[in-house]
């Protein structure tokens, strides 16, 4: 038996020590009588012709909990200031009290710290809704940012690499602020997807429309969308963006909530549909954060 509870933040008791939200579920048979209402009006089962009937009821405790929406891991460069959206609601009557902690690869304390600048903005609307951290490199190098709700005890941790300096994010499959679509519009898995709807190559050492040219791929990485109407997507507070690939894309976004016109290259925003299967875009964004 599933099924899903929805309940308003009142719900939860503030008279217990934690603020924990009490529930008691109980199974009631439709073939048995039933006996009585509660004193919400809910019907009582007789639980008739049982031999235990005390494992039909059941009560839980669930203590408040945050939830953020993060990637799991991201790649960037040095001298690059990322701002990197990361909304949290809560169930706590109060807002989340965000702490934010640079940890090593095995997410210890340690202090060899990669991350120059590290701190979480709440947002506009002051409760984390619409929150942002602020990361800025200081040396490569890799580890894990753990991102915490103080407030219910909660937290995700975040993957982190830091690449040789440039300019940008670069878009690649290690980095999963993007998102990969089919021509269908299927979210892809680029790790595992075997259609070789997009292909990800690494070590290249030219690329545009002259291929003994010198433009190399910053840190030789190229995502080579293979057949028409391919897409990706991602969440950005950037200001401008330039967007650096081959052939023509359609671009829209959500701010504004308006499509935008086909454009040829060098620029582009938020959300790319790549044709066709001859060109190859190499997607090297480059924001300039204003805050």
């Amino acid at each position: 038996m599933t099924g899903t509870f929805l309940v308003s933040k009142d719900a939860y008791c503030e008279a217990t020590a934690t603020g924990s939200l009490n529930l008691q579920v109980t199974v009631i048979d439709s073939d048995a009588s039933i006996t009585s209402l509660s004193a919400e009006g809910l019907q009582v089962s007789a639980f008739d012709n049982e031999y235990v009937s005390g494992n039909n009821s059941r009560f839980e405790e669930l203590e408040p909990l945050a939830f953020f929406i993060a990637p799991v891991k991201i790649t960037l460069p040095l001298s690059t200031t990322l701002r990197l959206s990361l909304p949290v609601s809560t169930t706590n009557r109060e807002n989340p009290v965000i702490s934010v902690s640079e940890l090593n690869s095995q997410a210890m304390e340690t202090t060899e710290k990669h991350l120059g600048i590290l701190y979480y903005n709440m947002g506009a609307s002051g409760t984390g809704s619409d929150g942002f951290l602020v990361i800025s490199p200081s040396a490569e190098g890799s580890g894990i940012i753990r991102v915490s709700d103080m407030a219910t005890s909660t937290w995700t941790d975040i993957a982190y690499t830091v690449t040789e300096s440039g300019t940008g994010v670069n878009i690649f499959k290690d980095n999963d602020i993007f998102t990969w679509y089919s021509k269908a519009g299927m979210e892809l898995d680029p790790n595992t997807d075997a259609s070789g709807a997009w292909t990800f190559q690494k070590d290249v050492m030219h690329w545009g429309p002259n291929t003994t040219g010198s433009v190399v791929p910053y840190l030789g990485d190229l995502s080579r969308a293979n057949q028409k109407g391919l897409s990706f997507s991602f969440t950005t507070l950037a200001e401008k963006i330039n967007l650096y690939f081959n052939g023509t894309v359609t671009v829209s976004s959500d701010f504004p909530a308006t499509p935008l016109p086909p454009i040829p290259p060098p620029a582009a925003r938020v959300r790319a549909a790549l044709p066709p299967s001859s060109w190859a875009p190499t997607l090297s964004t480059r924001p300039t954060p204003s805050r």
